[in-house]
């Protein structure tokens, strides 16, 4: 059996070539041999998001942040969809303030804190 990450490589080249609904299926069934594999899970959740599936999206978003804590991609992409979708801005805060942590000059997630204080009153 080849290692996730090499059928990954193989799952990239639908996403690449393949329409949205080709990309989610090769995502789902990559999924069902290695359901921990956390950057399936994100790719998913933007996909899903793209489509329009917002609970799905929010599923796979929530699983990869929780798979990998120290992936600020992953958390950045939660917290922007508690954020801006789901209006979960207090989770969000506390998610963009880990993510400072983690990288404490990224200055998207800075600009985002900054929104979010003035929107809470929080200076």
């Amino acid at each position: 059996m080849k290692s996730p990450d090499i059928l990954y490589a193989e799952v990239g080249k639908v996403m690449a070539d393949g329409s949205s609904k080709e990309t989610i299926g090769a995502l789902e069934m990559f999924l069902t041999i290695w359901s921990d594999y956390a950057l399936a899970h994100n790719d998913l959740g933007v996909l899903y998001f793209k489509e329009g599936e917002k609970e799905k999206a929010l599923e796979h978003y929530e699983r990869a942040a929780q798979l990998e804590p120290e992936n600020a991609t992953f958390q950045k992409n939660l917290a922007d969809f508690y954020y801006v979708d789901a209006g979960r801005v207090e989770e969000a805060m506390e998610i963009y303030v880990k993510v400072l942590d983690i990288d404490p000059a990224d200055i998207e997630t800075l600009l985002v804190l900054g929104r979010i204080c003035v929107l809470l009153e929080k200076f």
